[in-house]
């Protein structure tokens, strides 16, 4: 695999922070996983002196890695179409109504990375996957509508169309997936940070924060210790949006404008060639310069994402 040579802004954010310390891609990286903290905000993550709740990824991972605390989210602060400029490069232009049987024609128009590692390397449809308890899978991420990519190039997938399946769940498809199959790519979304925070519910929202970062400082010792993925494997983690600003109407429980605390997510990274033990705060993003689009209605019936 050959990330480079594909568009995909959380890479592109990787490079341009300066966090590559050998020559583009001189060491191979044949596989990428990106896990998705679903909504959680920057007060219970970084920002927070105490780390309490993501102290896996502080004292485990980002020694290992490099981390960006503040990576900022220049799109709508909704989980489809954040999701769209992750796999893709590109602003999702359209409103975050639930994924569905009538959002058929919501798939990307531009390919996703999916479609294009596959066109690149030729590997099969279970070299590329998408987990998720959410119906995020469903229509919108596998593949795009561009003429000479689309469904012959989708990505395999497993989610829950119920979104209420548990993020143990989800933890329990990619290790399965991962002894099975050897993944060239995979996009994961723990979910339960998000809901948990929309049904009001600060234990569960922070406690689910806590586990998330001890099963990703688990499941890294787990590649490592595979000699398919060891010296071989970038991680990525990041979130899609955080949640409103304290003083902002919602606060915590939800998100969706361009406050502080719904744009500043945070990447961290790991893996052959990322410098070890680079922790920056500055403010940065692979998609400055694109057009905004607050103020662009996100229909009054979305539900929570």
């Amino acid at each position: 695999m050959t990330p480079g040579s594909h568009c995909l802004s959380l890479f592109v954010s990787v490079a341009l922070a300066g966090l590559w310390s050998c020559p583009a891609w001189a060491q191979p990286v044949e596989h990428a996983f990106v896990f998705i903290i679903d909504g959680l905000r920057a007060e219970e993550a970084f920002d927070d002196p105490t780390v309490q709740f993501v102290a896996p990824l502080v004292d485990d991972l980002a020694p290992q890695g490099s981390l960006l605390t503040f990576l900022d989210v220049r799109e709508q602060t909704f989980t489809l179409p954040t999701h769209q400029a992750m796999l893709t490069g590109n602003f999702g232009d359209f409103p975050n109504f639930w994924p569905d049987s009538t959002r058929v024609n919501y798939a990307p128009r531009t390919p996703t990375l999916f479609e294009a590692y596959r066109l690149a390397t030729g590997e099969p449809e279970t070299a590329c996957w998408v987990v998720a308890n959410m119906p995020l899978a469903g229509h919108d991420m596998i593949y795009s509508s561009m003429p000479g990519y689309g469904e012959a190039l989708t990505a395999s997938r497993r989610y829950d169309e119920d979104n209420s399946a548990t993020d143990v769940w989800v933890w329990d498809q990619v290790e399965e997936i991962v002894d099975q199959h050897e993944v060239g790519l995979m996009l994961v979304n723990l979910n339960e940070v998000d809901r948990w925070g929309h049904e009001v519910d600060w234990d569960l929202y922070t406690g689910r924060a806590l586990d998330a970062s001890t099963g990703l400082s688990a499941f890294w010792d787990r590649l490592q210790a595979d000699p398919v993925y060891r010296d071989s494997t970038v991680l990525l983690v990041t979130t899609d949006h955080g949640r409103h600003s304290d003083g902002v109407s919602g606060q915590w429980i939800s998100h969706g404008c361009d406050c502080t605390g719904c744009r500043k997510s945070f990447l961290l990274a790991l893996g052959p060639g990322i410098r070890q033990g680079f922790v920056s705060d500055m403010a940065c993003s692979s998609l400055y310069g694109r057009k905004l689009l607050w103020g662009r209605s996100v229909g009054s019936t979305s539900p929570p994402s």
